[in-house]
This record gives structure tokens, C-alpha cells and sequence, in this order.
């Protein structure tokens, strides 16, 4: 079974600053060190479990944070971006599994931990009245491919918001909010043990069988995106599939989530280009 990894940084253990998670700011050296040992428990748990191949995309920032040579040495690293913010750049259905390792509640959540979701512009996002986050836009993604997810590790709130979507995915808590930046943090070694168990874990139950179903929601699909600010919400007007239902929310309406997915992302590389006025 083929196992891909995505691994974001704001969920890993020992992380709870944007010093640490920014990756221009002063203790980012440290934090990419921590979440390479956080991927590195997740490869070497699925390979215990039999796993006969790992990819491991890096998704945070300039998607260049775990540096190569401390990569387990049978995994395989996907760096840098596409033209679209795709954190799960590489995916095809010949995969068993996706890992999220290290992701992040998104901005409604109380005491979310650097919380947000793709963009600091959108304040909420709803997948058809169901609290959506990256994790949920990531099982999408594998869900139109036909993969599963099947290990999830992060702060316990990101539980929480992710179980109306993903009810039965397994989870490991890295720390547990306090405020946007500020934890109390799980001891490293114990995370990467429960990292590594629960990876294990996925793969030999997914091979036992049956394996975990992927994240399908039934069509026709709508994402209510909340936005701070009204000129958000009207430089999305003219999208495909957008309608604009308030001062700063709109609605992206598709038929599959392929095209949901292909809208979402061209929908945030607007919101990307929108220039702050002074």
C-alpha cells in the first residue's frame, strides 16, 4: 500500500507562535526540525504497518520547511508549489492513504491555535452547513481521487470541528489551545510515539481490511465563504459558481468536487492578489 503524507506546520508538536511557524521569522529553524520528526514517526509507523511506499508533500509556507537529508530515508519529498495551493500536490488514486500531519482549526474556532484557512481574508467556510477547514478541503481533494484519509494529528479543537465531516478518522493531539498563540503542549516524545502508533495502526487495518471510506459528500456541493472585509467578498463577483449573498459573504456552488476543487483554488488565487490599501 502507497501512503502520502501532507504535512503542514502549525499543528505540530511544540508549535504555538507565528516566530515558529513563519518560515521568515527567527524560530523557524527550530520548528522545521520539529515537524521533520513529526513526518518522520508518521513514515516509519507506516512502514511498521506495512506500507510498501511513502510521499511526503510539504505544504506549509514556501512548501520547502523539512529539509531533505533529515527525511526518513525511504521516504520521498514533494517541495514547492504548483500553480495552485494544492496541499496535496502529487496525489493519484494509486495511493491506500493520506496522513495530515500537523494541520490547524480553522479561524471560527475558539482558542484555534494559529488558526485560519488558506487565506487570512476568509474568516469562515462551510461545506454544504458543515464547519470546513484545510482538512476538510484535503479530504475532499482525496475523496475525489478515492483515498481516504486515515490519520489526522493536530490540536484537539481541530478534532472537534473536523468530526461533523470526518466522524471516525483517526486523530492525534499534538497540544491543546489556549489563545491564537499560545498552547499547552503534549511532551514531543509522546506525540511521535502516538504519531507512529497511529500510523501503523492506519496501514495494517486498511490492508486487514475493510479500509476506511473516502470523504464523498453527495452532490450538488455549496461553500459558504465568510470574509473580513467586503472588498473580498466583491472582488470574487464573476467567479464560476459564486454568488454573492451579503456584504462579505459569498457562496461557490458546484456539481462534483472536482469542479468544486478547481473553483476553490482559483477563488483563493484571487483573494491572494488583493492589494492592502495603506
Amino acid at each position: 500500500m502507497k501512503v502520502f503524507i501532507s504535512a503542514d506546520i502549525e499543528g505540530i508538536g511544540g508549535i504555538a507562535t507565528w516566530d515558529q511557524a513563519g518560515t521568515d521569522r527567527p524560530d523557524h529553524h527550530r520548528a522545521r526540525e520539529w515537524m521533520t520528526d513529526d513526518v518522520n514517526a508518521a513514515v516509519e509507523g507506516a512502514f511498521e504497518g506495512a506500507a510498501t511506499e511513502v510521499v511526503v508533500r510539504d505544504a506549509h509556507g514556501r512548501a520547502r520547511n523539512i529539509p531533505w537529508d533529515r527525511l526518513h530515508p525511504r521516504a520521498r519529498l514533494i517541495s514547492g508549489w504548483g500553480p495552485t495551493i494544492d496541499m496535496l500536490l502529487g496525489l493519484d488514486r494509486t495511493y491506500g492513504l493520506v496522513f495530515l500531519v500537523g494541520y490547524h482549526p480553522g479561524p471560527a474556532v475558539p482558542l484555534g491555535v494559529l488558526s485560519h484557512t488558506f487565506s487570512s481574508r476568509i474568516l469562515d467556510l462551510r461545506l454544504n452547513g458543515l464547519p470546513c477547514n484545510e482538512v476538510v478541503i484535503a479530504a475532499i481533494e482525496a475523496g475525489a481521487q478515492g483515498v481516504p484519509i486515515g490519520l489526522v494529528s493536530g490540536q484537539a479543537e481541530l478534532q472537534d470541528e473536523i468530526r461533523p465531516a470526518l466522524p471516525h478518522v483517526a486523530f492525534v493531539t499534538t497540544k491543546r489551545g489556549l489563545a491564537y498563540q499560545a498552547a499547552l503542549l503534549e511532551p514531543l516524545a509522546d506525540v511521535r510515539a502516538r504519531i507512529r502508533a497511529g500510523a501503523r495502526e492506519a496501514v495494517a487495518g486498511a490492508i486487514a481490511g475493510p479500509a476506511p471510506s473516502p470523504f464523498q459528500p453527495p452532490p450538488p456541493l455549496q461553500l459558504q465563504i465568510d470574509l473580513v472585509a467586503a472588498e473580498a467578498a466583491a472582488s470574487l463577483v464573476g467567479g464560476a459558481g459564486i454568488t454573492r449573498t451579503d456584504a462579505r459573504r459569498c457562496t461557490l456552488d458546484a456539481a462534483d468536487a472536482p469542479t468544486l476543487l478547481q473553483r476553490f483554488f482559483a477563488t483563493l488565487q484571487v483573494l491572494y492578489s488583493i492589494k492592502d490599501t495603506p
